[in-house]
């Protein structure tokens, strides 16, 4: 696992190449249509250094699972016949992952790690990302106002799963970032 400084760019990247299931919890920037979308992640020095979609494409990514816990990692613009152009959830797609999980809007910390421990907590019963996610939206929504502050739909309908909604989590690999 990384975290702060240690999420470096290059870390990243090379754990991406590995691992089977990715969790990047960034902040995320979804930009023009000529512009590519982007994580944030740890430069030099306390600097941003961007892991944006174009680079994203040239990697080659064996995930069966990719969670962009970030605003807007899984919308992007239409051109003609084909959406999600300029997409995290897209370009994490085109890059070998089979599923990726991703906000449509901008989101809140809090409000999304309570729905990543739902949601992982379900994957490791079993279920497909699709389902696993869909069972932990399902708990927020239906949990009781006054025990749990994310019942909100805005804190948990913008994350969607996008690929292979078939595919199950294989939860005994040994390799995660």
């Amino acid at each position: 696992m990384l975290e702060g400084a240690d999420a470096s760019r290059e870390a990243v990247l090379a754990g991406l190449r590995e691992a089977d299931v990715v969790h990047l919890a960034a902040h995320g920037q979804l930009l023009s249509r000529s512009l590519p979308s982007y994580l944030e992640l740890a430069g030099e020095g306390g600097s941003v250094a961007p892991l944006d979609s174009d680079l994203i494409l040239q990697l080659q990514i064996p995930a069966s699972l990719v969670t962009l816990s970030a605003c807007k990692s899984a919308r992007g613009g239409h051109a003609g016949g084909e959406a999600l152009i300029n997409s995290l959830a897209r370009s994490f797609l085109a890059a070998g992952a089979s599923s990726v999980v991703g906000s449509l809007w901008d989101v809140d910390d809090q409000g999304t790690a309570a729905l990543m421990r739902r949601f992982y907590e379900r994957l490791g019963e079993g279920g497909s990302p699709g389902s696993a996610l869909a069972g932990a939206q399902r708990s927020l929504a239906t949990a009781p106002a006054a025990d749990c502050e994310f019942s909100h739909p805005w804190f948990w309908a913008g994350f969607v799963t996008v690929g292979a909604p078939g595919d199950s989590h294989n939860s005994g690999s040994s390799h995660a970032l």
